[in-house]
Order: C-alpha cells, then structure tokens, then sequence
C-alpha cells in the first residue's frame, strides 16, 4: 500500500485541511489493478474530525480490495462553504490523478459519518451549483461523487436538527433562516444526487434518526435509488461498529449493527456489476 498526505487549500481554507491517502499496490498480475475509492469524511460536530472514523475505516475498505482517502476538513472557526470546497476539491483531485493511482474515476464514493455525513450529502445536493464551482474553483464535472454512503448523518437544521453542528458550521449566520435552510440538504436532493447508501440507529442519543428519515424520504421523492438500513440500537458514533474503532469508555461496539460494513461493501458491488440495487 501506498499512503501520503496531501494539502487541500481553498479560497476559503485558513489552514490547509488534509487529504490523506491509501492507496493499493496491486501487481500487474492482477485481472483488476483500477479500483473504486472510498473518499471519507469523519464526524465531529464541524468541531473536529474524529480520528476513530478516519483511518480505521479507510483501511477497513483497503482491506475488501478499494483505495480510500480520508479528509481532515476544515472545522470552525471556519464556516460554510469551506469544507465543503475542500472536499469538492478533494473528489477533482482524486479524479484527475484516477490513471497514475489506479482509481476508476467513475467509481468515487463519499463516505461521511455524522456531521461529516452531512458534508458528504452537501456535495451530493451542490455539487452542480454554481456557488461551489466558484468557491472550489473547479467545473461541476470533476466535483461529482459516484455515490455516498452516510452513517447516522446530520442532515437537517430545522426540526430534529443537531444544533452543535449546525452553530459550529454557520458561525455568525446560525441564526439565518435563510443559512439554514441553505444547509437543510432534505430541501436540495434534485436529479443529479448520487446514489445513497444510508444507516443509522433509532435510538442514536445525539443525532435523532429523523435525520436520516428526512433524507430518506427525500431521495424517494426524487426518484433516487437509496438502500437504507435503521438498526434498533446503537450509541451515536459507531464508526465500524466493534473493537477495532472502540473508544475507552466502549461504548462504540454493537455487533449487529457492525454489519453495516458488509451490507455497504455489497451495494458497493451490485452497482459496480450492474444490478439493481
């Protein structure tokens, strides 16, 4: 495997966020040396990025046979649309190199967990406007995720919103009606959202799960194929679901919820093979 750390700097980055990398080193041998990427973006209330759903991930999806990135983002102080150009910015970057690293530029998936989940899904709803092709400085083209797969996202700023995240992302606007409806994305899925694979749990005790349900209802109106799992119980985030993303105070393990991965990897494949799913 090869791994290495870019820096991301938009017009918008104070300091440049950080895009990590890992990347496989597949022999010639093999019949399939080009693989999807999994690009992930880690929770933390637009705070901070948390590092049990940074690297553990990406090497969990190295593991069944796709490169992966993970974004350290910019969190507050800096506020919308910073991390999100980072990771517009992110995705080109991916897309322009897919020859030299053996990714197949067509196969870009975002993951985001929790208000790193909300960004994923921010790229999904924007990734065609105008503001952000002017704030990445990039065409919408190159921006584009393939797919996303959210774990118990943070999606709206109304009702059932996770305020911290919401402040933490809008700064000075937190309180304008028109910022948060901005970043209700349940409001902005259109034609061009990607694909979504979506989990969370119902008694998720800091992101209430009509987050998701939002969501999901919203990709159903627009006709936008969405597999969506809701596990009965889980303490907000899992990350992997057992020991190997475990914090101190263990909290983080739920074995049946765990099979979140596997569930995803498979999706992952039915439409890499051309089935419906």
């Amino acid at each position: 495997m090869h791994t290495k750390t870019i820096d991301i700097q938009t017009a918008y980055t104070v300091e440049p966020a950080k895009l990590d990398l890992y990347l496989l080193d597949l022999p010639e041998k093999f019949a399939s040396r080009e693989r999807p990427l999994v690009l992930i973006c880690p929770g933390g209330a637009y705070a901070r990025t948390s590092v049990r759903e940074a690297e553990p991930v990406a090497l969990a999806f190295c593991a069944m046979g796709y490169h992966a990135a993970v974004l350290h983002y910019s969190c507050a102080p800096a506020v919308f649309p910073a991390a999100l150009a980072e990771l517009a910015q992110s995705v080109a970057l991916v897309r322009s190199h897919a020859p030299r690293w053996h990714v197949l530029p067509d196969e870009i998936c975002v993951l985001g967990f929790s208000a790193g989940g909300h960004l994923a899904a921010c790229l999904g709803a924007y990734w065609e406007a105008k503001f952000l092709q002017d704030a990445a400085e990039l065409p919408a083209k190159l921006m584009r995720p393939n797919r996303l797969i959210l774990g118990y996202p943070v999606i709206t700023a109304g009702a059932h919103c996770h305020e911290e995240s919401i402040e933490n992302l809008l700064g000075g606007k937190a309180d304008d009606s028109a910022a948060r409806d901005l970043v209700s994305i349940e409001r902005h899925v259109g034609a061009g959202f990607p694909k979504t694979f979506l989990w969370a749990t119902s008694d998720d005790g800091s992101v209430p799960v009509q987050n998701s349900l939002l969501l999901a209802t919203a990709l159903a109106d627009a006709g936008i194929p969405c597999e969506a799992h809701l596990f009965d119980h889980g303490a907000h985030g899992l990350a992997l679901g057992d020991w190997r993303t475990e914090s101190a105070e263990k909290r983080e393990t739920a074995p049946r919820v765990s099979s979140w991965l596997a569930l995803a990897g498979s999706w992952m494949e039915a439409g890499r093979k051309g089935l419906a799913n």
